[in-house]
């Protein structure tokens, strides 16, 4: 925990977080919550950054922390710097679905930024990775990210193969959850952030979840059993 958050919901109004994040969740946020949403980065120096979205309502984050922590964020934000963002339309009155097909468009055009941010972030250089990660899309690359992150030095994989874990299990959920029934399905994403918020071994639980799957048993399951 060393990077301090301030999230404003309507900017200034009401203070959503105010809490502490480890750098690589930061950056995650950043890109899954603002940037993927047409946000954008206002300010930004080594030591603190400021990033707004209006997809739904004004939000603010405000992250900060000394140079080595920030250090991910102020790749990020420097790999962005010239991207030409949509600009928000704001009226007195707007027209509902005007406002709502904005607002999609904007979360479109933001998930290429968001994968610039995670990759400049991540420092992500290698051109085979770079292919591999974009290939998966962001959603799946930010949980590559945040699996590779936090895994402990003595059980982290190459990246390559890191992908393919999730790869991999990406297709076997949707082998196991019809096309109609994938709104609300659980995610590997669900599954890795259960396992960061509970402090488990992160390779050790997507193992175990592998396995509970093919038992026909659920992430709720699991987390059950881990509880009782």
């Amino acid at each position: 925990m060393s990077i301090h958050r301030i999230e404003y919901l309507d900017h200034d109004r009401i203070v959503a977080f105010d809490d502490e994040l480890d750098p690589a969740f930061a950056l995650y946020v950043l890109c899954r919550s603002y940037l993927a949403y047409g946000g954008k980065i206002t300010s930004y120096s080594e030591t603190s950054l400021t990033a707004e979205v209006t997809f739904l309502r004004p939000e603010q984050m405000v992250l900060t922390a000394d140079c080595q922590n920030m250090k991910a964020l102020y790749r990020a934000a420097q790999a962005i710097e010239t991207i030409n963002q949509p600009e928000q339309r704001i009226e007195d009155s707007p027209n509902g679905l005007i406002f709502a097909l904005s607002g999609l468009a904007q979360a479109h055009s933001g998930e290429k930024t968001a994968m610039i941010a995670l990759l400049a972030g991540a420092n992500i250089t290698n051109p085979t990775e770079v292919k591999a990660m974009t290939d998966l899309g962001l959603e799946l690359a930010l949980t590559v990210f945040m699996i590779d992150s936090h895994s402990a030095d003595e059980d982290r994989m190459p990246l390559h193969d890191t992908i393919a874990l999730v790869k991999n299990i990406s297709d076997f959920l949707s082998l196991e959850v019809p096309d109609s029934q994938q709104q609300g399905r659980t995610t590997i994403m669900d599954a890795t952030n259960y396992a960061l918020r509970a402090q488990i071994p992160l390779l050790a639980f997507l193992a175990e979840w592998v396995e509970g799957m093919a038992r026909g048993l659920t992430l709720g399951d699991i987390v059950r059993h881990k509880t009782s």
